[in-house]
């Protein structure tokens, strides 16, 4: 997993000046009535931004169903709750001792609404603390525990639900992707901003915004309308899908337009959606592609350079799936398998052996361990710079 060492700084930076903030509630000093420090707590929305692109970055292609979803939140579970369990139970100990002597009603330990509370107590274990059910109570900080862990949970069912409608047969025949889903989302964020803040400024504040409009950008004043957001989520989706349409349509012209002319100017041929081309087939018995139930092809540049002939194609191969729950229902979808380039070339010479070139994957090169396993055997190559990036097998070592 890529360690980003910036990032690192950055949370001790901002860890730091946070304990700083919380400090402000217990000392008096010139150090702490300095503004960034008495501006600090924005210090812990850096704290969810961040952790939110590493975990985004860990396991966005590893949440793909109910069993990847359930590991994730175990061990999201596992690094955050022991800790905060315990720091919970340190609070509950001190402030028991604390009610065995005199002291203030402010440590009080009640039954009631108070800041410790034992009717908090199975909110904080429960990590329910950050919805407001009963205000700042024992480990106040806390707070920001509870809502980074339903965040986590709230992502990883994002990732596989979205993963499982991507299978669904209507969104796999528009060729939808991680990609689009990402795009949708990041568009439905600043759908929430932009919106939320026009909101604001129009629902709320109309005559002050006018007369000085450029406060709309005033952000850190704080100020976003639930209205105002959710008309610009729906504007943000209108958006992307006007924008996907004109997109694909301004990709197909542009491929004509250009790659169709040059492509003729070297003497070659080029289809944009072409039909099954027959060598695909080849790919599937020499092992080069998985098997599968529909396909789609576009990009097909046919030519020859000195004699030898080539095709260039894209191929998008796709399985069909049928499961069945407990219920006896049964559910179909389409599982991408592989999607990718495939080139052929015609050396005009008879191959008595079969040579396959896979990407150096270590213990997880799949492909390579089944190709050993037959009659193909592992080649040693000259270059080292070649064979660690690639492993290379043969049933024909001297040709």
């Amino acid at each position: 997993m890529v360690r980003f060492k910036a990032l690192d700084a950055w949370r001790g930076i901002c860890a730091l000046l946070v304990v700083l903030f919380h400090f402000c509630f217990v000392f008096r000093s010139p150090l702490m009535g300095a503004p960034i420090v008495t501006n600090a707590f924005l210090f812990v929305d850096f704290f969810f931004v961040l952790s939110g692109f590493v975990v985004c970055h860990a396991y966005r292609d590893r949440l793909g169903d109910a069993p990847s979803w359930r590991a994730f939140v175990v061990r999201r579970f596992g690094r955050l709750w022991p800790l905060h369990a315990s720091m919970l139970a340190l609070f509950i100990a001190f402030i028991a001792m604390v009610n065995l002597l005199p002291h203030p009603e402010r440590f009080a330990f009640t039954l009631g609404p108070s800041e410790y509370s034992a009717i908090a107590i199975p909110i904080h274990l429960l990590l329910l603390n950050a919805v407001d059910l009963h205000g700042m109570a024992w480990n106040a900080p806390s707070w920001s525990i509870g809502a980074e862990f339903y965040t986590y949970l709230l992502f990883g069912a994002v990732c596989v639900l979205a993963l499982r409608r991507l299978q669904h047969p209507t969104y796999a025949a528009l060729g939808w992707g991680r990609r689009d889903i990402e795009d949708l989302l990041f568009l439905g964020v600043i759908g929430i901003i932009v919106g939320g803040r026009l909101g604001y400024a129009l629902f709320y504040r109309p005559l002050e915004f006018l007369a000085e409009p450029l406060r709309i950008f005033a952000v850190w004043e704080g100020g976003l309308s639930f209205h105002g957001g959710f008309i610009g989520v729906f504007a943000a989706i209108g958006l992307w899908a006007w924008g996907s349409m004109q997109l694909n349509k301004l990709a197909k012209e542009t491929k004509l337009m250009l790659v169709e002319p040059v492509t003729s100017e070297f003497g070659m041929a080029y289809q944009l959606t072409p039909a099954q081309p027959a060598e695909i087939n080849s790919f599937r018995s020499l092992g080069l592609v998985p098997s599968w139930d529909r396909s789609k092809y576009e990009d097909r540049i046919t030519g020859q350079r000195n004699d030898t002939p080539f095709e260039f194609f894209e191929a998008h191969l796709e399985e069909k799936r049928t499961t069945t729950d407990g219920k006896g229902r049964t559910r179909t979808t389409w599982v991408t398998v592989f999607r990718g380039q495939c080139l052929v070339v015609n050396f005009h010479k008879k191959f008595n052996g079969v040579t396959k070139v896979f990407r150096d994957k270590g213990m997880f090169n799949i492909f390579g361990k089944l190709a050993q396993m037959g009659k193909s055997e592992k080649v040693r190559l000259e270059d080292p710079v070649f064979e660690k990036a690639f492993e290379v097998y043969s049933t024909d070592q001297i040709e």
